[in-house]
C-alpha cells in the first residue's frame, strides 16, 4: 500500500498523548465583496467547481516539490477543503502535506478531523492511523470529535473491534467520553454490517452511561432491523422512539417504518404501525403537517399506511381527504394507490 502521509516517530497507533497544544489564532482570509450583478447562478456554480478544480490540481502538483513552502494560505486551505468535500482522499493527503510544509502551518484539531471523517468514507483505515499518529507529533491532544472519527473509520471499514476499543478508551479520558453522536456512528456501523448482536450491548452501555438515544439512533435501528425483517425489534424501537418522549418520529421515521413492512410483504402490519398503531390519529395528522410545512412531501407507503390506519379507525372523511391530497401531490402516485 502506497503511503501518501510522512511517517511519524510513533511505531504504533497510540491512544495515551500526554501533549498539550496552545493554538495560536485563526488566519484570516479576505472575501470578496460580492458584485451587485453578473452571471446566472447556474453558471456561477460551474465556474466555481472549475476554478476549485484548477486549484486543487495546481496546488497538488506543488505538494510534489519541497520548495514550496511560502504559499498563499487561501490557495492551499481551499484546495484540501476542495479534495476533502469530495472524497478524494490520496489528493487531500498530498496537499495536507504541503500544507505541513508552510511556515504559516499551525496545527489543529478540526483539520485532522476533516480528514479522518473522510478517510472513514473512503474505508482508509491505515491511513487514518498514520494519519492520527502524525496529529500526535504535531502536539495536539485529541479531542472528542478526533476519536468519534476514528470510531467511524474503523466501524466503516468493518473493524468493529478496533472501533470499539476506541469507545473503550474515551470512556477513560475525561474530556473525551463518547457522546450520543459516537454512540450513533457506531451503531450506524453495526446496522450496515449485520452485527445486530452488538447493538444491545452498546443500548445497555449507554443507558449505563445516562446518554439517551436520539432521534438518528431511532430511524438507524428501525432501518436497519427492517431490512434484517427483524421486524420484533423495528416494531419495539419505534415503540420506544414514541415513548421516549423526547424524540418524534420525523420524515424518514414515517415513510422508513412503512416501507420496510411494504418491501417485506407484511401489509397487514402497515396499518398497526406508527401512530396509527396506537389509535393517535392527532398525532399522525399533526406530524404529517409537519411534513407538508417543511415541504417534505409523503411517498406512496406512507400515504396508504396513513389511509390505512384511518379506515381502521372508523374515520373514512379523513381518509377520502388524504386520498384527495396524494392525488393532488403526485397524479400518477395516486393512480397505482386509489384502492386503498
Amino acid at each position: 500500500m502506497e503511503v501518501y502521509l510522512l511517517r511519524s516517530t510513533v511505531s504504533s497507533l497510540t491512544l495515551y498523548p500526554d501533549h498539550t497544544h496552545t493554538p495560536n489564532p485563526p488566519i484570516h482570509c479576505l472575501r470578496q465583496s460580492k458584485r451587485s450583478s453578473g452571471p446566472s447562478p447556474k453558471k456561477k456554480d460551474l465556474s466555481r467547481i472549475l476554478r476549485t478544480d484548477a486549484a486543487v490540481k495546481n496546488i497538488e502538483r506543488k505538494a510534489n516539490s519541497n520548495k514550496y513552502s511560502n504559499l498563499w494560505p487561501k490557495a492551499v486551505l481551499e484546495a484540501l477543503d476542495g479534495a476533502i468535500a469530495n472524497n478524494l482522499w490520496e489528493t487531500a493527503l498530498k496537499i495536507f502535506g504541503l500544507l505541513r510544509k508552510q511556515h504559516w502551518y499551525e496545527a489543529r484539531c478540526q483539520t485532522y478531523t476533516k480528514l479522518l471523517v473522510m478517510l472513514g468514507k473512503c474505508r482508509q483505515p491505515e491511513q487514518a492511523r498514520l494519519l492520527f499518529e502524525l496529529m500526535l507529533t504535531d502536539g495536539l491532544k485529541p479531542t472528542v470529535d478526533v476519536y468519534t472519527a476514528l470510531v467511524g473509520v474503523y466501524g466503516k471499514s468493518g473493524l468493529l473491534d478496533k472501533a470499539f476499543s476506541t469507545v473503550d478508551y474515551m470512556k477513560s479520558v475525561s474530556d473525551c467520553k463518547p457522546d450520543v453522536y459516537t454512540y450513533s456512528i457506531l451503531i450506524n456501523c453495526c446496522t450496515k454490517f449485520r452485527r445486530y448482536d452488538l447493538i444491545e450491548q452498546i443500548l445497555a452501555e449507554m443507558s449505563y452511561l445516562g446518554i439517551g438515544c436520539n432521534t438518528v439512533i431511532f430511524n438507524t435501528l428501525i432501518d436497519g432491523y427492517g431490512k434484517a425483517e427483524m421486524f420484533e425489534l423495528m416494531e419495539d424501537s419505534l415503540t420506544n422512539m414514541i415513548e421516549s418522549g423526547s424524540c418524534l418520529p420525523d420524515v424518514f421515521t414515517f415513510n422508513s417504518f412503512p416501507w420496510r413492512l411494504w418491501e417485506s410483504g407484511q401489509i397487514d402490519k402497515m396499518e398497526k404501525c406508527a401512530y396509527g398503531r396506537a389509535g393517535d390519529i392527532n398525532k399522525m395528522g399533526e406530524l404529517f403537517l409537519v411534513m407538508e410545512e417543511k415541504k417534505c412531501v409523503p411517498d406512496h407507503i406512507t400515504f396508504a399506511t396513513m389511509i390505512q390506519a384511518c379506515n381502521a379507525q372508523g374515520m373514512t372523511a379523513a381518509a377520502e381527504d388524504l386520498k384527495n391530497r396524494m392525488i393532488t401531490t403526485d397524479e400518477n402516485l395516486g393512480r397505482r394507490l386509489i384502492g386503498c
